[in-house]
């Protein structure tokens, strides 16, 4: 019996100390060696001021406030690239490609669709340009437990513009701040 009760506790025991699951990394096998000082450079569409660019440079300021090691620099020659296209697909809000080398990100290119209907809407674009730098930093859609991720395709955009909880733990999960 006395056996019995210790295997009880060290099955308790061992699944408490189980990592947290964040899902908007889960399942992810590539990773940046390291996200505290990714550089980025404007697109041929944002070299003048306008919502896009707004959008991502607030998007650069939410995830550099995060409490992750994630940080964003400007470089005019810099890969990265964040841009906007005129997506033909009226689903579509942006889309990110990211370039790696053996499942070792190297950069990546970040879009928004600028022919979105509702895209004019302040925070819908930051919204969008956050979502779409969590895909540079490798995080996965979220479509099942967190209305409030960035990460959740199916967020209410007007509401939910800024990396969420969920987020932040997909990041600090994936890249541990030491």
């Amino acid at each position: 019996m006395k056996s019995k009760k210790f295997l009880i506790g060290s099955v308790i025991l061992s699944l408490s100390l189980l990592p947290t699951v964040a899902n908007a990394w889960s399942g992810t096998v590539d990773y940046w060696s390291d996200i505290s000082g990714l550089s980025y450079t404007w697109g041929s569409n944002l070299q003048g001021s306008s919502l896009s660019k707004t959008a991502f440079q607030q998007a650069v300021s939410d995830w550099n406030s995060t409490p992750t090691r994630v940080y964003f620099t400007y470089n005019s020659s810099s890969f990265t690239e964040f841009n906007t296209e005129c997506i033909t697909d009226s689903s579509e809000y942006g889309y990110t490609q990211v370039y790696s080398l053996d499942l070792d990100p190297q950069y990546f290119k970040s879009f928004l669709n600028v022919c979105k209907s509702d895209f004019s809407q302040t925070n819908i674009a930051r919204s969008v340009a956050n979502h779409e730098l969590g895909h540079g930093l490798t995080l996965y859609d979220d479509n099942f437990t967190s209305p409030t991720a960035i990460m959740n395709q199916n967020r209410n955009r007007t509401n939910v513009y800024v990396p969420g909880s969920d987020d932040i733990l997909g990041i600090n999960t994936k890249y541990p701040i030491n």
